[in-house]
C-alpha cells in the first residue's frame, strides 16, 4: 500500500483511502506505521460518509482500538482528535468542486502535512494539559473558525 505523504500524492484510486481505513479499524496497521497522513487519510474517509458528530465518534473509537490493541492505551487526546476533525470537517465542506475521494485525501494531506500546524492555535503547555487530554478547550493562539492561510 503507498504511503501518503505531503511530498508524495500515493492514492491512486477511492480503493486505497477505503483500505487505510479498514486497515487502521482492524488494527493491521504497526502502531509506527499509523502516521499523521494515515490520521488525515482515515479522517477523509469518516468525513465524506458520515456527519460531523459521527465521523468525530469514529474517528475516536478507532483511536481508543488501535491504541489500546497495541498497549498506549493512555495516548488518547480529546482536543488533538477534535481539533483535527475540525480543521479537516472545514477545509473538506469549503470545497466547491466535486473530485474524486482519492484526489481529496491527497489534497487534505499536502495541505495538513505538517502535524505541528495544532501549535499555531495552541501553546504546547494549553496543549499538553489534563484538561486538553480530557476534554475539548478552546485554542488560545488563534480561533479555529477559519482555515490556516
Amino acid at each position: 500500500m503507498p504511503e501518503a505523504t505531503a511530498y508524495n500524492s500515493a492514492y491512486h484510486s477511492d480503493a486505497e483511502v477505503a483500505a487505510v481505513a479498514a486497515k487502521f479499524e482492524s488494527c493491521a496497521f504497526q502502531a509506527a506505521e499509523f502516521n499523521h497522513a494515515r490520521h488525515l487519510t482515515v479522517l477523509v474517509w469518516y468525513l465524506s460518509r458520515l456527519s460531523f458528530e459521527d465521523a468525530f465518534e469514529a474517528m475516536r473509537a478507532s483511536i481508543l482500538k488501535f491504541s489500546r490493541h497495541h498497549g498506549k492505551s493512555g495516548i488518547y487526546h480529546q482536543t488533538v482528535t477534535v481539533f483535527w476533525v475540525r480543521l479537516v470537517h472545514d477545509y473538506i465542506h469549503q470545497r466547491t468542486s466535486v473530485m474524486p475521494l482519492y484526489v481529496l485525501a491527497n489534497e487534505v494531506i499536502e495541505r495538513f502535512s505538517d502535524k505541528n500546524l495544532i501549535y499555531t492555535y495552541y501553546s504546547r503547555d494549553r496543549l499538553l494539559s489534563p484538561e486538553a487530554k480530557s476534554g475539548w478547550i478552546d485554542p488560545e493562539l488563534r480561533p479555529l473558525g477559519g482555515l490556516p492561510p
